[in-house]
Protein backbone atom coordinates (compact mmCIF):
# COMPACT_ATOMS: atom_id res chain seq x y z
CA UNK A 1 0.00 0.00 0.00
CA UNK A 2 1.21 3.63 -0.39
CA UNK A 3 2.77 5.53 2.29
CA UNK A 4 0.75 7.68 5.25
CA UNK A 5 0.94 10.87 3.47
CA UNK A 6 0.60 9.35 0.05
CA UNK A 7 -2.83 9.44 -1.51
CA UNK A 8 -3.64 6.16 -3.50
CA UNK A 9 -6.15 6.10 -5.99
CA UNK A 10 -6.20 2.39 -5.74
CA UNK A 11 -8.04 2.64 -2.36
CA UNK A 12 -11.99 2.91 -1.84
CA UNK A 13 -14.45 3.48 1.29
CA UNK A 14 -15.73 0.95 3.10
CA UNK A 15 -19.07 -0.14 1.03
CA UNK A 16 -20.60 -2.32 3.64
CA UNK A 17 -23.84 -1.25 5.16
CA UNK A 18 -25.63 -1.28 8.16
CA UNK A 19 -28.23 -4.17 7.22
CA UNK A 20 -30.38 -4.18 10.47
CA UNK A 21 -30.80 -0.42 10.19
CA UNK A 22 -32.19 -0.17 6.54
CA UNK A 23 -36.12 0.73 6.77
CA UNK A 24 -38.08 -2.27 5.95
CA UNK A 25 -41.15 -0.23 5.49
CA UNK A 26 -38.96 0.94 2.11
CA UNK A 27 -39.15 -2.55 0.92
CA UNK A 28 -42.43 -2.97 1.86
CA UNK A 29 -43.30 0.16 0.08
CA UNK A 30 -41.66 -1.53 -3.45
CA UNK A 31 -44.69 -3.99 -3.63
CA UNK A 32 -47.70 -1.83 -2.91
CA UNK A 33 -48.26 -1.15 -6.76
CA UNK A 34 -48.45 -4.86 -7.68
CA UNK A 35 -50.43 -6.41 -4.45
CA UNK A 36 -53.56 -6.75 -7.12
CA UNK A 37 -51.22 -9.10 -9.33
CA UNK A 38 -49.37 -10.59 -6.39
CA UNK A 39 -53.34 -11.74 -5.28
CA UNK A 40 -54.35 -13.08 -8.38
CA UNK A 41 -51.04 -14.43 -8.64
CA UNK A 42 -51.72 -16.50 -5.37
CA UNK A 43 -55.82 -17.47 -6.74
CA UNK A 44 -53.82 -19.26 -9.70
CA UNK A 45 -51.13 -21.13 -7.07
CA UNK A 46 -54.62 -22.10 -5.30
CA UNK A 47 -56.46 -23.29 -7.63
CA UNK A 48 -53.55 -25.46 -9.19
CA UNK A 49 -52.82 -27.05 -5.62
CA UNK A 50 -56.43 -27.75 -5.06
CA UNK A 51 -56.55 -29.78 -8.34
CA UNK A 52 -53.81 -31.31 -7.38
CA UNK A 53 -55.21 -32.79 -4.36
CA UNK A 54 -57.99 -33.28 -6.46
CA UNK A 55 -56.51 -35.33 -8.60
CA UNK A 56 -54.33 -37.47 -5.77
CA UNK A 57 -58.22 -37.96 -4.23
CA UNK A 58 -59.55 -38.80 -7.73
CA UNK A 59 -56.89 -41.88 -8.30
CA UNK A 60 -58.05 -43.43 -5.13
CA UNK A 61 -60.50 -45.78 -6.50
CA UNK A 62 -57.89 -47.04 -8.66
CA UNK A 63 -55.97 -48.14 -6.76
CA UNK A 64 -58.51 -49.65 -4.51
CA UNK A 65 -60.17 -51.59 -7.77
CA UNK A 66 -56.54 -53.08 -8.57
CA UNK A 67 -55.71 -54.24 -5.37
CA UNK A 68 -58.75 -55.72 -3.83
CA UNK A 69 -60.50 -56.53 -7.41
CA UNK A 70 -64.10 -56.99 -8.06
CA UNK A 71 -65.06 -56.57 -4.16
CA UNK A 72 -64.00 -53.17 -4.16
CA UNK A 73 -67.23 -52.08 -6.71
CA UNK A 74 -69.64 -54.38 -4.23
CA UNK A 75 -72.01 -53.14 -1.54
CA UNK A 76 -70.86 -49.70 -2.77
CA UNK A 77 -72.46 -47.10 -0.29
CA UNK A 78 -75.38 -44.72 -1.60
CA UNK A 79 -74.57 -41.58 -2.20
CA UNK A 80 -77.04 -40.20 0.19
CA UNK A 81 -74.15 -41.75 3.00
CA UNK A 82 -71.70 -38.81 2.45
CA UNK A 83 -68.08 -40.01 3.32
CA UNK A 84 -66.45 -38.66 6.47
CA UNK A 85 -63.34 -37.48 4.22
CA UNK A 86 -61.24 -40.65 5.44
CA UNK A 87 -59.08 -43.20 3.12
CA UNK A 88 -60.85 -45.71 4.12
CA UNK A 89 -64.51 -44.13 2.52
CA UNK A 90 -63.16 -42.02 -0.24
CA UNK A 91 -62.59 -44.81 -2.87
CA UNK A 92 -65.95 -46.79 -2.52
CA UNK A 93 -68.03 -43.75 -2.59
CA UNK A 94 -66.20 -42.06 -5.61
CA UNK A 95 -66.71 -45.79 -7.26
CA UNK A 96 -70.33 -45.40 -6.09
CA UNK A 97 -70.66 -41.99 -7.51
CA UNK A 98 -68.87 -43.27 -11.13
CA UNK A 99 -71.50 -46.10 -11.21
CA UNK A 100 -74.63 -44.02 -10.30
CA UNK A 101 -73.84 -41.23 -12.87
CA UNK A 102 -72.49 -43.79 -15.69
CA UNK A 103 -74.42 -46.90 -15.18
CA UNK A 104 -71.04 -48.71 -15.12
CA UNK A 105 -70.85 -51.67 -12.70
CA UNK A 106 -67.86 -54.02 -14.10
CA UNK A 107 -64.90 -53.25 -12.60
CA UNK A 108 -62.87 -52.63 -15.45
CA UNK A 109 -64.85 -49.96 -17.30
CA UNK A 110 -64.86 -48.39 -13.75
CA UNK A 111 -60.92 -48.96 -13.70
CA UNK A 112 -60.84 -46.90 -17.36
CA UNK A 113 -63.51 -44.23 -16.05
CA UNK A 114 -61.30 -43.70 -13.05
CA UNK A 115 -58.18 -43.40 -15.20
CA UNK A 116 -59.63 -40.94 -17.85
CA UNK A 117 -61.26 -38.56 -14.71
CA UNK A 118 -57.26 -38.88 -13.41
CA UNK A 119 -55.80 -37.62 -16.68
CA UNK A 120 -58.62 -35.19 -17.47
CA UNK A 121 -57.46 -33.52 -13.77
CA UNK A 122 -53.91 -33.87 -14.21
CA UNK A 123 -54.07 -31.91 -17.54
CA UNK A 124 -56.16 -29.09 -15.80
CA UNK A 125 -53.32 -29.37 -12.63
CA UNK A 126 -50.82 -28.77 -15.89
CA UNK A 127 -52.60 -25.91 -17.47
CA UNK A 128 -52.87 -24.22 -14.00
CA UNK A 129 -49.19 -24.65 -13.52
CA UNK A 130 -48.40 -23.30 -16.66
CA UNK A 131 -50.66 -20.09 -16.22
CA UNK A 132 -48.92 -19.64 -12.64
CA UNK A 133 -45.47 -19.79 -13.72
CA UNK A 134 -46.26 -17.81 -16.95
CA UNK A 135 -47.80 -15.20 -14.57
CA UNK A 136 -45.03 -15.34 -12.48
CA UNK A 137 -42.42 -14.67 -15.02
CA UNK A 138 -44.33 -12.09 -16.52
CA UNK A 139 -45.22 -9.82 -13.35
CA UNK A 140 -41.55 -10.36 -12.46
CA UNK A 141 -40.31 -8.80 -15.50
CA UNK A 142 -42.77 -6.40 -14.27
CA UNK A 143 -41.72 -5.68 -11.13
CA UNK A 144 -37.77 -5.54 -12.39
CA UNK A 145 -38.73 -2.90 -15.61
CA UNK A 146 -40.35 -0.29 -12.87
CA UNK A 147 -38.17 -1.03 -9.59
CA UNK A 148 -35.41 -0.36 -11.37
CA UNK A 149 -36.89 2.42 -12.87
CA UNK A 150 -37.94 4.03 -9.78
CA UNK A 151 -34.77 2.82 -7.92
CA UNK A 152 -32.82 4.80 -10.81
CA UNK A 153 -34.76 7.74 -10.81
CA UNK A 154 -33.88 8.11 -6.91
CA UNK A 155 -30.06 7.82 -7.66
CA UNK A 156 -30.28 10.62 -9.98
CA UNK A 157 -31.63 13.07 -7.26
CA UNK A 158 -28.83 11.76 -4.84
CA UNK A 159 -26.03 13.91 -4.11
CA UNK A 160 -22.73 14.15 -4.74
CA UNK A 161 -21.50 13.48 -1.58
CA UNK A 162 -22.94 9.69 -1.68
CA UNK A 163 -22.25 9.29 -5.40
CA UNK A 164 -18.74 9.56 -4.71
CA UNK A 165 -18.85 7.19 -1.96
CA UNK A 166 -19.97 4.34 -3.69
CA UNK A 167 -18.89 3.54 -7.37
CA UNK A 168 -21.09 2.99 -10.33
CA UNK A 169 -20.11 -0.52 -10.56
CA UNK A 170 -21.90 -0.98 -6.67
CA UNK A 171 -25.01 0.79 -7.30
CA UNK A 172 -25.77 -0.94 -10.72
CA UNK A 173 -25.14 -4.44 -8.55
CA UNK A 174 -27.74 -3.55 -6.34
CA UNK A 175 -30.40 -2.56 -9.09
CA UNK A 176 -29.91 -5.25 -11.44
CA UNK A 177 -28.63 -7.85 -9.52
CA UNK A 178 -30.79 -7.75 -6.21
CA UNK A 179 -33.54 -7.35 -7.56
CA UNK A 180 -33.72 -9.55 -10.25
CA UNK A 181 -32.78 -12.05 -8.09
CA UNK A 182 -35.42 -10.78 -5.23
CA UNK A 183 -38.14 -10.62 -7.72
CA UNK A 184 -37.34 -14.44 -9.12
CA UNK A 185 -37.30 -15.54 -5.51
CA UNK A 186 -40.16 -13.38 -4.78
CA UNK A 187 -42.65 -15.21 -7.50
CA UNK A 188 -41.44 -18.76 -6.73
CA UNK A 189 -41.85 -18.30 -2.85
CA UNK A 190 -45.96 -17.44 -3.48
CA UNK A 191 -46.41 -20.21 -5.79
CA UNK A 192 -44.74 -22.41 -3.40
CA UNK A 193 -46.32 -20.97 -0.29
CA UNK A 194 -50.03 -21.42 -1.79
CA UNK A 195 -49.82 -24.48 -2.94
CA UNK A 196 -47.80 -26.42 -0.59
CA UNK A 197 -49.78 -24.71 2.48
CA UNK A 198 -53.39 -26.07 0.92
CA UNK A 199 -52.32 -29.49 0.18
CA UNK A 200 -50.34 -29.60 3.22
CA UNK A 201 -53.56 -28.98 5.50
CA UNK A 202 -56.35 -30.91 2.95
CA UNK A 203 -53.70 -34.15 3.41
CA UNK A 204 -53.49 -33.58 7.23
CA UNK A 205 -56.86 -33.13 7.53
CA UNK A 206 -56.93 -36.66 5.45
CA UNK A 207 -54.43 -38.45 7.41
CA UNK A 208 -56.44 -37.28 11.03
CA UNK A 209 -59.55 -38.02 9.56
CA UNK A 210 -58.56 -41.85 8.77
CA UNK A 211 -56.97 -42.07 12.08
CA UNK A 212 -56.28 -39.99 15.05
CA UNK A 213 -53.25 -41.46 15.69
CA UNK A 214 -51.68 -40.26 12.53
CA UNK A 215 -51.80 -36.40 13.91
CA UNK A 216 -48.82 -37.33 16.47
CA UNK A 217 -46.54 -38.54 12.94
CA UNK A 218 -47.88 -35.14 10.87
CA UNK A 219 -47.59 -32.73 14.22
CA UNK A 220 -43.61 -33.70 14.74
CA UNK A 221 -43.05 -34.07 11.04
CA UNK A 222 -44.12 -30.34 10.81
CA UNK A 223 -42.50 -29.74 14.43
CA UNK A 224 -39.05 -31.16 12.57
CA UNK A 225 -38.88 -29.03 9.66
CA UNK A 226 -39.92 -25.65 11.65
CA UNK A 227 -37.24 -26.54 14.00
CA UNK A 228 -35.21 -26.57 10.92
CA UNK A 229 -36.24 -23.50 9.90
CA UNK A 230 -35.83 -21.58 12.94
CA UNK A 231 -32.17 -23.03 13.75
CA UNK A 232 -30.73 -22.10 9.82
CA UNK A 233 -32.33 -18.65 10.27
CA UNK A 234 -29.39 -16.87 11.15
CA UNK A 235 -27.08 -18.34 8.63
CA UNK A 236 -30.07 -17.60 6.13
CA UNK A 237 -29.56 -13.76 6.87
CA UNK A 238 -25.95 -13.74 6.96
CA UNK A 239 -25.03 -15.99 4.31
CA UNK A 240 -27.56 -14.15 1.84
CA UNK A 241 -26.90 -10.88 2.72
CA UNK A 242 -22.69 -11.40 2.51
CA UNK A 243 -23.07 -13.00 -1.10
CA UNK A 244 -25.10 -9.73 -2.46
CA UNK A 245 -22.91 -7.36 -0.44
CA UNK A 246 -19.85 -9.30 -1.42
CA UNK A 247 -21.12 -9.26 -5.40
CA UNK A 248 -21.73 -5.51 -5.26
CA UNK A 249 -18.03 -4.60 -3.94
CA UNK A 250 -16.80 -6.79 -6.80
CA UNK A 251 -18.98 -5.15 -8.61
CA UNK A 252 -17.88 -1.42 -7.81
CA UNK A 253 -14.45 -2.41 -7.94
CA UNK A 254 -14.19 -3.58 -11.40
CA UNK A 255 -15.83 -0.79 -12.99
CA UNK A 256 -13.73 1.66 -11.43
CA UNK A 257 -10.71 0.34 -12.28
CA UNK A 258 -11.20 -0.58 -15.58
CA UNK A 259 -12.23 3.31 -15.35
CA UNK A 260 -8.97 4.39 -14.16
CA UNK A 261 -7.14 2.66 -16.29
CA UNK A 262 -8.34 4.41 -19.30
CA UNK A 263 -7.11 7.68 -17.72
CA UNK A 264 -3.55 6.47 -15.83
CA UNK A 265 -2.28 3.49 -17.55
CA UNK A 266 1.33 2.48 -15.67
CA UNK A 267 3.11 -0.87 -15.90
CA UNK A 268 3.09 -1.27 -12.10
CA UNK A 269 -0.28 -0.27 -11.65
CA UNK A 270 -1.55 -3.28 -13.92
CA UNK A 271 0.21 -5.81 -11.37
CA UNK A 272 -0.95 -4.47 -8.20
CA UNK A 273 -4.42 -3.68 -9.31
CA UNK A 274 -4.55 -6.88 -11.12
CA UNK A 275 -3.50 -8.70 -7.93
CA UNK A 276 -6.33 -6.66 -5.90
CA UNK A 277 -8.59 -7.78 -8.53
CA UNK A 278 -7.68 -11.70 -7.81
CA UNK A 279 -7.73 -11.64 -3.72
CA UNK A 280 -11.80 -10.28 -4.34
CA UNK A 281 -12.53 -12.84 -6.72
CA UNK A 282 -10.97 -15.23 -4.17
CA UNK A 283 -12.97 -14.18 -1.77
CA UNK A 284 -15.85 -13.70 -3.48
CA UNK A 285 -15.74 -17.35 -4.90
CA UNK A 286 -15.37 -17.61 -0.64
CA UNK A 287 -18.35 -16.16 -0.25
CA UNK A 288 -20.84 -17.93 -2.91
CA UNK A 289 -19.43 -21.25 -1.99
CA UNK A 290 -20.44 -20.78 1.58
CA UNK A 291 -23.65 -19.43 0.49
CA UNK A 292 -24.61 -22.28 -1.96
CA UNK A 293 -24.00 -24.87 0.57
CA UNK A 294 -25.83 -22.77 3.13
CA UNK A 295 -28.75 -23.54 -0.19
CA UNK A 296 -27.95 -27.20 -0.53
CA UNK A 297 -27.65 -28.29 2.76
CA UNK A 298 -30.93 -27.70 3.45
CA UNK A 299 -32.63 -30.29 1.66
CA UNK A 300 -30.86 -33.50 2.76
CA UNK A 301 -32.18 -32.26 5.88
CA UNK A 302 -35.51 -31.72 4.93
CA UNK A 303 -35.45 -35.23 3.04
CA UNK A 304 -33.41 -37.23 5.79
CA UNK A 305 -36.79 -35.63 7.89
CA UNK A 306 -39.04 -36.57 5.14
CA UNK A 307 -38.20 -40.21 4.82
CA UNK A 308 -38.50 -40.51 8.67
CA UNK A 309 -41.57 -39.79 8.03
CA UNK A 310 -42.64 -42.29 5.66
CA UNK A 311 -41.41 -44.85 7.64
CA UNK A 312 -43.33 -43.91 10.47
CA UNK A 313 -46.34 -44.20 8.24
CA UNK A 314 -45.21 -47.27 6.55
CA UNK A 315 -44.94 -49.11 9.97
CA UNK A 316 -48.24 -47.53 11.49
CA UNK A 317 -50.24 -48.63 8.39
CA UNK A 318 -48.28 -52.11 8.58
CA UNK A 319 -49.44 -52.69 12.06
CA UNK A 320 -53.07 -52.06 11.43
CA UNK A 321 -52.75 -54.36 8.07
CA UNK A 322 -51.33 -57.10 10.12
CA UNK A 323 -53.75 -56.96 12.74
CA UNK A 324 -57.01 -56.93 10.50
CA UNK A 325 -57.78 -52.91 10.88
CA UNK A 326 -56.84 -51.96 7.77
CA UNK A 327 -56.80 -53.69 3.87
CA UNK A 328 -54.58 -53.79 1.17
CA UNK A 329 -56.06 -51.20 -0.89
CA UNK A 330 -56.06 -48.51 2.36
CA UNK A 331 -52.41 -49.58 3.06
CA UNK A 332 -50.92 -48.49 -0.73
CA UNK A 333 -52.96 -45.30 0.15
CA UNK A 334 -51.90 -44.46 3.18
CA UNK A 335 -48.22 -44.85 1.60
CA UNK A 336 -49.44 -42.73 -1.51
CA UNK A 337 -51.00 -39.99 0.18
CA UNK A 338 -48.01 -39.66 2.88
CA UNK A 339 -45.25 -39.63 0.50
CA UNK A 340 -47.78 -36.89 -1.27
CA UNK A 341 -47.68 -34.62 2.18
CA UNK A 342 -44.03 -34.49 3.15
CA UNK A 343 -42.66 -32.92 0.18
CA UNK A 344 -45.70 -29.70 0.91
CA UNK A 345 -45.08 -29.72 4.32
CA UNK A 346 -41.35 -29.02 3.95
CA UNK A 347 -41.83 -26.56 1.41
CA UNK A 348 -43.86 -24.76 3.77
CA UNK A 349 -42.07 -25.02 6.86
CA UNK A 350 -39.13 -23.18 4.40
CA UNK A 351 -41.41 -20.32 3.87
CA UNK A 352 -39.63 -18.48 6.74
CA UNK A 353 -36.75 -19.09 5.25
CA UNK A 354 -37.65 -18.02 2.15
CA UNK A 355 -39.00 -14.37 3.71
CA UNK A 356 -35.66 -14.21 5.52
CA UNK A 357 -33.71 -14.49 2.31
CA UNK A 358 -36.09 -11.94 -0.09
CA UNK A 359 -35.56 -9.12 2.75
CA UNK A 360 -31.57 -9.70 2.85
CA UNK A 361 -32.08 -9.40 -1.02
CA UNK A 362 -33.69 -6.28 -0.86
CA UNK A 363 -31.92 -4.49 2.22
CA UNK A 364 -29.42 -2.95 -0.16
CA UNK A 365 -31.78 -1.42 -2.38
CA UNK A 366 -34.03 -0.25 0.53
CA UNK A 367 -30.87 1.53 1.61
CA UNK A 368 -30.54 3.34 -1.69
CA UNK A 369 -34.29 4.77 -1.59
CA UNK A 370 -33.95 5.85 1.76
CA UNK A 371 -31.14 8.10 1.39
CA UNK A 372 -32.52 11.94 0.96
CA UNK A 373 -32.51 13.56 -1.86
CA UNK A 374 -30.71 17.09 -2.65
CA UNK A 375 -32.63 18.41 -5.79
CA UNK A 376 -29.78 20.94 -5.88
CA UNK A 377 -27.18 18.30 -6.18
CA UNK A 378 -27.82 17.58 -9.86
CA UNK A 379 -27.80 20.93 -10.79
CA UNK A 380 -24.83 23.01 -12.44
CA UNK A 381 -22.94 25.10 -9.77
CA UNK A 382 -22.19 28.54 -11.40
CA UNK A 383 -18.50 29.52 -11.20
CA UNK A 384 -19.65 32.61 -9.96
CA UNK A 385 -20.26 30.47 -6.41
CA UNK A 386 -16.02 30.07 -6.74
CA UNK A 387 -14.42 32.72 -4.43
CA UNK A 388 -11.09 32.89 -5.83
CA UNK A 389 -9.64 29.77 -7.66
CA UNK A 390 -9.85 25.88 -6.70
CA UNK A 391 -6.43 25.10 -5.83
CA UNK A 392 -4.83 21.80 -4.85
CA UNK A 393 -0.72 21.74 -3.50
CA UNK A 394 1.96 18.67 -2.56
CA UNK A 395 -0.63 15.72 -3.91
CA UNK A 396 0.99 12.56 -4.54
CA UNK A 397 0.01 8.94 -4.77
CA UNK A 398 1.60 5.45 -5.29
CA UNK A 399 0.96 1.98 -6.13
CA UNK A 400 2.50 0.26 -2.61
CA UNK A 401 6.16 1.65 -3.00
CA UNK A 402 6.28 2.65 -6.84
CA UNK A 403 5.22 6.52 -6.84
CA UNK A 404 2.69 7.26 -9.79
CA UNK A 405 2.81 11.08 -9.61
CA UNK A 406 4.70 13.02 -6.83
CA UNK A 407 3.68 16.82 -5.52
CA UNK A 408 1.22 17.97 -7.62
CA UNK A 409 0.52 21.67 -7.75
CA UNK A 410 -2.77 22.88 -9.66
CA UNK A 411 -4.51 26.12 -9.50
CA UNK A 412 -7.96 27.09 -11.48
CA UNK A 413 -8.59 30.51 -11.96
CA UNK A 414 -11.73 32.08 -11.41
CA UNK A 415 -13.56 32.62 -14.89
CA UNK A 416 -10.40 29.87 -16.22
Amino acid sequence: MADSDTSTLSEQPELNIDHAAVNVRQIVRLFQPYYGRLLLLSFVAFVMSFLTVMTTVAITPLASIVLSGVDATTDLPPLSDLPSFNLEEIPSYLLSVWANFTGLTDPWDLLLLTSLVYLVLALFVQAANFLSHYGAEVLRHVMIRDMEHEVFSHIMHLPLSFLNKYPAGWLHSRIREDLNAAMTHLTKLIIDGFSSSLVSIIYVVLLIRTDFRLTVIAGLAGLAHMTISRVMTKAAVSRTTANFDMTAQLGAFTQERLANIREIKTRVGEDFEKARFWERVKEQVRIAARYFIYLRVKLPIRWSVNRVVMVAVMLFAAFELLNGRLDTATFALFLFVGQSLVDPLAKLADIILQTRELRSMLTGVAFLLDQQTEPSGTQAISIGDFQQAIEVDGISFAYEDAPVLENITLSIKKGA
